[in-house]
């Protein structure tokens, strides 16, 4: 008999569904490789979070995996830290524009659709595999020792990875 519960898989996809296709505005955080110049420096990562990111990821996964698996964790650390800044800087350019337009700014958009839901079970997520076809990545995260929970999409944007809100049907 399984006694394990369902509930974090189905709250993590509740907190997947509510985001719009996204994107942080102009003048906003933009990571390097983005064509918009950034108004302000990113701000500074938690002090362990690059260590986290990594400990994260499988070893053996080549460079191109590694980048999107890096980019997609990324952006589920700073999820789980309420930095919304940090976050949007992960995604992709046009959908920071989209998020904008919707709420304002980007940062806003994450706080609203994040406001009140447990953003803190992105804290430990890791990667459990990640899929390339062209341009595009899945990357398959889980609980630590778990089974995988949801699938996020990265985008290779001029040699660098980008989160981008793809439909389950395209991610590969």
């Amino acid at each position: 008999m399984r006694t394990t519960s369902r509930r974090p898989a189905v709250l993590l996809l509740v907190l997947l569904a509510g985001i719009p296709a996204a994107g942080c505005g102009k003048g906003e955080l933009v990571l390097d490789g983005d064509r918009e110049p950034a108004s302000a420096a990113p701000p500074a990562p938690a002090p362990s979070s690059s260590a986290a990111v990594r400990a994260a990821i499988p070893d053996g996964l080549a460079a191109p995996e590694r980048g999107a698996a890096e980019i997609v964790l990324k952006y589920a650390r700073a999820v789980a830290d309420g930095d919304y800044a940090r976050a949007c800087a992960t995604r992709v350019r046009a959908e920071r524009t989209r998020l904008a337009r919707a709420s304002g700014t980007c940062e806003r958009a994450l706080l609203l659709n994040f406001r009140g839901r447990p953003r803190e079970l992105f804290a430990t997520m890791e990667v459990a595999a990640v899929r390339i076809r062209g341009d595009l990545a899945g990357v398959d995260l889980r609980q630590p020792g778990g089974r995988t929970e949801l699938t996020l999409a990265a985008r290779r944007v001029r040699e660098r990875w980008r989160v981008e809100d793809v439909p389950d049907a395209r991610k590969p």
